[in-house]
This record gives structure tokens, sequence and C-alpha cells, in this order.
């Protein structure tokens, strides 16, 4: 490939042209002294972007040749990288020049891959040239490969159980990726529990953990064990991460994340009779259901369903909204009902629809039962009271009897 030949007041305006790119875009020059090449040539390095370069990138190399004696003849350049650089079959790595004239110059530009496994550091890539009155003379120029910034990631974060009841204990568990070739050392999480609003705690293990390397494209696993407070209101919770590391050269890197944690305990919702005003089968009445929420946790949006059976028609309600039901707490509803066929217990179906405090459905069934009489173990356990005398009904027998009694005698003397 030729490469045009710049003469040294060209050479001047190309040069102070290129500095001021390079400074715009804040980019670094390397290596700017040149070694010479015996005779009348020298070599130096211009620049290469990106800066620094990356393991598994290319990196553009400028690399400038510089006449600075008497011409030179039949002048040609070759690039020859060894580990860890390389270039595609489509790009030259021999390149003519010509003839230069003294304190003329040229650059030479060249695309070169690093492979992924580079070692991190500065790493020398050599440049050979010509002449026509001199061999092969080869030179160096300096390289400098870091790893990425963000080569280390939080993949994932999760707990055992995914939701932690309050007063027990889990297990948050953090999984990092190395997602660069490159090994990192000295990596550091920590699992910040400091604030007063995360009812959370760490037990039988501390907040931070460290791992002394993590290989290239590789991932490891950080551990926790931490207890919800029994007091912990049920909800998700962000608490914050710091990963802290260091490649290969030493360069410290941190990254800031938040994870998920949720708190939740589940309601355990239980119904059954309170009261009930039937007593003997055929016969319509009323009982009283009390719903209580046994659980730990509240219940947004109670709503609660009765269903007929063949022995038990429910007559109303058929729906009842109860709304929230904290623990601890209860609501009762009357249902008026009639039983036929039944037998000695009747069975009420009920369906119990709501959501806990994480917002979660629930749709539970339960079957309340209450027990129906004969009318011996009525009498035998005096469910109902027994007659008295009716002493209005008495009275008025007893004046109806004189009243009549009066007019028969009063005839009679007559």
């Amino acid at each position: 490939m030729e490469v045009e030949i710049v003469n040294s007041r060209e050479n001047y305006f190309v040069f102070g042209l290129m500095a001021v790119l390079f400074l715009s875009f804040g980019q670094l020059v390397f290596a700017a002294s040149s070694q010479s090449l015996g005779g009348t040539l020298s070599i130096s390095g211009l620049q290469y972007l990106p800066s620094p370069a990356t393991p598994g990138q290319y990196v553009d190399v400028w690399i400038n040749v510089q006449n600075t004696k008497y011409q030179a003849d039949s002048i040609a350049c070759e690039l020859r990288p060894e580990y860890p650089f390389s270039i595609d079959a489509n790009e030259d790595a021999l390149r003519t020049i010509g003839t230069l004239g003294p304190g003329q110059n040229f650059v030479l530009k060249y695309k070169v891959r690093i492979d992924p496994s580079a070692v991190l550091g500065d790493n020398s890539l050599k440049v050979a040239c010509k002449t026509s009155d001199s061999g092969w003379i080869e030179a160096k120029t300096a390289v400098s490969i870091q790893a990425q910034s963000k080569s280390l990631i939080i993949e994932k974060v999760f707990s055992n159980p995914s939701e932690i009841e309050p007063g027990y204990r889990a297990l948050v568990v953090v999984e990092v990726a190395n997602i660069a070739p490159n090994a990192v050392r000295e990596v550091t999480l920590r699992l910040d529990l400091a604030s007063a609003d995360l009812p959370l705690a760490p037990i039988g293990s501390a907040t931070e953990q460290n791992i002394a390397l993590i290989p290239g494209n590789s991932n490891a696993t950080f551990t926790f064990n931490v207890v919800a407070l029994a007091d912990a209101a049920p909800k998700a919770y962000k608490v914050p991460l710091k990963l802290l590391f260091k490649d290969y050269l030493g360069n410290t890197y941190s990254l800031n994340d938040t994870a998920g944690i949720v708190v939740n305990a589940k309601p355990v919702l239980e119904a059954f009779i309170e009261q009930s005003k039937i007593l003997r089968d055929g016969t319509t009445g009323t009982v009283i259901v009390k719903v209580v929420n046994r659980g730990l946790g509240s219940v947004k949006f109670l709503n609660i369903g009765a269903s007929d059976t063949p022995t038990v028609k429910v007559v109303e309600p058929k729906e009842f909204y109860a709304g929230n039901l904290e623990s601890d707490d209860f609501d009762t509803i009357e249902y008026k009902l009639a039983v036929n066929g039944a037998g000695s217990k009747a069975v009420l179906p009920l369906t119990l629809s709501y959501r806990d405090a994480n917002n979660h459905e629930y749709s539970q069934d339960a079957l309340v039962e209450f027990k129906l009489y004969t009318q011996e173990e009525i009498s035998k356990f005096g469910l109902e009271p027994e007659a008295g005398t009716n002493w209005l009904l008495v009275i008025a027998v007893m004046a109806i009897a004189g009243f009549l009694l009066y007019r028969f005698y009063w005839k009679k003397r007559k």
C-alpha cells in the first residue's frame, strides 16, 4: 500500500492539526520518543485509539517514520505483531513508501486486534523498516492495555426463601460476573443494612465479604445470612450494595447497586359459626359467621361469597365485602338460611377472596358447619325455653266463663 509523503512545511501543519484534535477528544498520546532504525530513519508512536486499549477489542495505531538525514530510497515498513497483537487478513502488514527526502516523514496507520486474554499493562508492538541501503531493522512501541472499568457486574440478587417472614432467617445470595477476559482481584461486596428503615439484620455472618480472585469470563457468589425483625412490615425493601475490586494493574473500581428484598407474612383466615338460631331441620333462621385473621400479615379487599347446597339455601347475603382485616382482627356476617333435609348437621360453603400486604391474590374455600337437633335434644339441653302459663288467656277464659254463668243464673231468676 502506498503512503503519501509529506514535506516538512506541510508536516508542521499536519502535526499541529493532529495535536489539536487529539487534545480536543481527550485522548492519550504514547511513546513520544523516537527510536533510530539505523542510518537515516527513526520511528515513533504517535497515537492509538481507543486509549487505553482493552482486551478483545480493536485499536487503531498511528506510527510516524522520520527521515533525519540524507535521501532514502525504496523504503518499506512492516508491522510484526506478536501476542497479544494480531491483524486481520485484509490488513496489509507490509507497506511500501518509496523515496523520502531529508526532513520528510510519513505516518502509517494499522488496525490491530488485541487478544481477549492479553496481559494488562504495557505491551510492545514491533515495527521493522528497510531502505535500499539497509536491511530490515526492528523497533518497538508500547501500547497500554487495561481492563474495562465495568468488567465486574452484579448479575443476580435473590433471597432463599424468596419472601422472608418476620422473625425468620433467610439467605441473601449475590451473583457477580466478570465479563472481561482478565482476572480481577481483592473483590469486596458490602450489604448495607445500617439504615433504620431496613428491618433486616445479619446473623452468623458479616455484611462485608471478600473474594481474593475472580478469573476472566467467570462468576462468583456471595452469600449472606440475615434475619427479618419480628416487627417487620410486609413489603419490598431496597438494600444498597457496594462492589469494590482491582484489576491486574492495581487500579481500583467501585460499583453501587440496589437489591430488592421482600418481607411478607401470609394471612391465615379462619371462618366458623359464632351463633346459630337454626335449631331444627326444615326451618329458616339466622346464623352469625365469624372470620378471623390469625396470621402475621394484614388482609386487603376481603370479599366473602356464600353458596347454596342441596340442603342449605342462602336467603341473604350472597356476597359480603369486609375490606381490610389486620392481623389478630375479625369480622362477623349474619346469614339468613333455609335448611331442609340436612339431618343432624348443616354446611354453609364460603369463598374468601383477598390480597396480602404485597398485593398477592388469594382465594380460599371454607366450610362452616352448624348442628341441628331433634325435639328431644332441644328439650334435654334446654335450647328453647319451656312453654309457661299464659295468664292473659286464663283470665280471658275465666271472664268469659263468669259472664256466661251470670247470664245463665240471671235468666233462671227471671
